[in-house]
């Protein structure tokens, strides 16, 4: 499959297939003509009825830094996404508010039981 942009059939490949569709192997995906998908962008590239199987391998090409794949509707829509990955700071910052909740819960049984 070729990403080229994100007009459909336009500027990227769709595969469609009337009837069952039998996944196995391995899909690859290549970014073609200098595109770099931006986060919030979808690509429809299977348009199919009923499906089974699973690819072995999906091959999903390098994006800018702070972008990932999301590969959730692959299978059960034939869809990619691209999404904000989430940052180390952000996730620090996650770490504390649980930390801080599970000690102050710590705290107040320890005072409960005295």
């Amino acid at each position: 499959i070729e990403l080229g942009g994100t007009d459909a059939c336009a500027a990227y490949d769709v595969l469609q297939v009337n009837g069952q569709t039998i996944l196995d192997g391995t899909l690859k995906v290549s970014l073609v003509d200098g595109f770099s998908p931006s986060a919030g962008d979808t690509f429809d590239i299977f348009e199919f009825g009923l499906t089974t199987g699973d690819f072995e391998d999906v091959i999903l090409p390098a994006l800018a830094s702070a972008l990932s794949w999301d590969t959730a509707g692959l299978i059960s829509e034939g869809s990619l996404g691209v999404v904000p990955e989430p940052t180390s700071c952000a996730l620090t910052a996650i770490g504390m508010l649980g930390a801080v909740g599970f000690f102050r819960r710590g705290s107040r049984s320890s005072y409960l039981a005295r």
